[in-house]
């Protein structure tokens, strides 16, 4: 898989050093064009349609890096008209664009290129780049269009679009150091003092030119590869399905039945309670098949029962029975087991675990809090995440269910949570746990567990 940011920013390194397209003769010098634009300055300063802010070309460079004969170093505030902040948003703005308020106003962020409204009268007129000052540090964007700019936007003018262009590549190149990291927070002053290689007007054109080519063809690759993931993971959830419908393994009858499992479970469960290791749900409830009709009922503690043979995702085979989650295992507390956000540092004697995507956030010295008892299936409540997590852990964030699986392969039920979480439908950041408590589970015998975990987990590796 190709790193397409990556990628990106190796090109803007190679372009602003002059090393992604040929040097000539013919386009000129550099400096040549800084006498042009140091001019065109003057006439618009004269015509007080810019400030005199004293941009002068300064000699006083240290020059970061070698550049081509006809390039030159400068800072950013010699090239360019204007460099500044965006204000307040405007009096009259409406969200959406009607026949007076057809002007746009954009802040920063990556959304509709910022774009946060419409109002009647323009602050920029184009062309220019605008750069996020802070969110999503150094997002820049071509503006052709006028325009009004608002906080944490950064707007730059030149009557030059291949230079603003060119400028706008090497702000993304300049703010990442050698071990990758991004700057916090970008300012005017440090926009101004920016030093800059500036090539002659008409390489400015071929350098933007090449990289519009070579970042279209690495945004089709980026695409192909996003598909191939998603495809990638579509065929995971698949033969995670196959498995737990008992299509990737011979039913055996040496393997007995999963009735008789859950009978274990169940008496396993009571000594639990009695030793008080475990509270008694009350919500548990018995699913079985009668005999009378051939169709499956649920009975709730209470005795009441109902028939749920339409409410079934799927026909299982003849030695499985159908469960819920908490029939077969048991909530585990995290209270005490419990750090802050704040706490969480990148190195550490024990891992921390929370409900977002990643496996692990990083790590604690408080082994105090670790939970030690594993495996245990976390499910995220807000994020509908679930991780099969056998080693000591600490947990980094509420929303973090944990269970304990009872006599039975915990991985072969965290492959039933994966697969129950896909069908939960999202809502947003409420919680869902009671959904997942709710669905129903395929149970097959202990020993075909195994063999489903088994089978998965060969073909999940090859497909990885």
């Amino acid at each position: 898989m190709i790193d397409i940011n990556k990628a990106k920013q190796k090109i803007l390194d190679l372009a602003i050093r002059g090393k992604l397209t040929k040097q000539l003769k013919s386009d000129g010098n550099a400096a040549d064009l800084l006498v042009e634009i140091q001019k065109e300055k003057e006439k618009l300063i004269k015509d007080k349609k810019l400030k005199n802010d004293k941009n002068v070309i300064r000699d006083d460079i240290d020059e970061p890096f070698e550049i081509p004969e006809n390039w030159m170093w400068c800072r950013i505030e010699s090239v360019v008209e204007s460099i500044i902040a965006g204000g307040d948003k405007p009096k009259n703005m409406k969200k959406q664009k009607d026949e007076k308020y057809n002007i746009p106003v954009y802040s920063n962020g990556e959304r509709n290129d910022g774009l946060f409204g419409f109002t009647d009268k323009p602050k920029v007129v184009p062309p220019a780049i605008t750069v996020s000052a802070r969110g999503t540090i150094g997002y820049t964007v071509f503006r052709d269009m006028p325009f009004v700019p608002i906080v944490r936007l950064i707007t730059i003018t030149s009557q030059y679009s291949e230079l603003l262009k060119y400028i706008s590549y090497y702000i993304k190149t300049n703010l990442v150091d050698s071990n990758g990291s991004t700057t916090q927070q970008i300012t005017i002053p440090m926009l101004i003092n920016m030093l800059i290689p500036i090539p002659p007007l008409v390489e400015q054109k071929k350098i933007v030119e090449k990289v519009e080519q070579l970042f279209d063809i690495l945004d089709k690759i980026d695409e192909a590869q996003k598909k191939y993931q998603k495809d990638k993971e579509i065929l995971k959830s698949k033969i995670i399905e196959a498995g737990i419908r008992g299509k990737l393994t011979k039913q055996l009858k040496s393997d007995g039945d999963a009735s008789d499992l859950l009978d274990e479970i169940r008496k396993e469960k009571e000594r639990l309670i009695k030793e008080g290791k475990i509270k008694r749900d009350k919500k548990e409830t018995y699913i079985f098949k009668n005999p009378k009709d051939n169709l499956y009922y649920e009975k709730y503690q209470e005795d009441t029962e109902k028939c749920i043979d339409d409410e079934l995702p799927f026909e299982i085979p003849e030695n499985w029975v159908w469960c819920k989650l908490n029939t077969i295992s048991y909530n585990v507390s995290s209270k005490n087991n419990q750090i802050l956000s704040s706490e969480v540092n990148e190195n550490g004697k024990v891992p921390v675990i929370s409900q977002g995507k990643e496996l692990i956030d990083g790590y604690t010295d408080k082994q105090e809090k670790s939970i030690k008892d594993v495996p245990v299936i976390l499910f995220g409540d807000h994020t509908r995440c679930v991780k099969y997590i056998d080693f000591s852990f600490v947990v980094g964030a509420d929303g973090v269910k944990l269970h304990k699986v009872i006599l039975c392969d915990a991985k072969y039920i965290y492959y039933c949570m994966k697969l129950i979480a896909k069908r939960i439908v999202s809502n947003g950041y409420a919680r869902h746990h009671y959904l997942l408590l709710n669905e129903f589970l395929p149970l097959p015998p202990l020993d075909e567990q195994e063999r489903i975990v088994e089978v998965i987990e060969i073909i999940l590796k090859v497909i990885n």
